[in-house]
């Protein structure tokens, strides 16, 4: 069974791990833009943290969080010292094709906007 990404699922993993922080660790799969802003939006929420105290440390403005959160278009750098921020550090691996189950939790965003 494959663990799809969703906002609540997120937020949920991320609030256990604030919890329990030695007990867990956070390990999210992003396979699309929107992903990336799901799991940086819950991170920064679970840490208690607003758009702007968040742009403060990251030393951007806050139009660069509105952008990754809605998974739009912005710079590495940018995505750098905003994950720097939360405590995040970005790990690559190799992947396949998105699964069913991924491809259709995509879509099945875009039909809520």
């Amino acid at each position: 069974m494959v663990d799809t990404l969703n906002e609540s699922g997120v937020r949920q993993r991320l609030q256990n791990e604030s919890m329990q922080p030695k007990a867990r660790v956070m390990l999210e799969t992003a396979s699309f833009p929107e992903d990336v802003g799901l799991i940086l939006k819950a991170r920064r929420e679970a840490r208690g943290m607003s758009i702007s105290a968040l742009a403060r440390d990251a030393f951007r403005v806050r139009e660069v969080i509105y952008r990754l959160e809605a998974g739009q278009e912005s710079s590495v750098s940018s995505l750098m010292c905003v994950t720097r921020a939360l405590g995040l550090r970005i790990r690559f691996e190799k992947a396949g094709m998105p699964t069913i189950e991924e491809l259709a939790e995509r879509f099945a965003r875009d039909d809520d906007d």
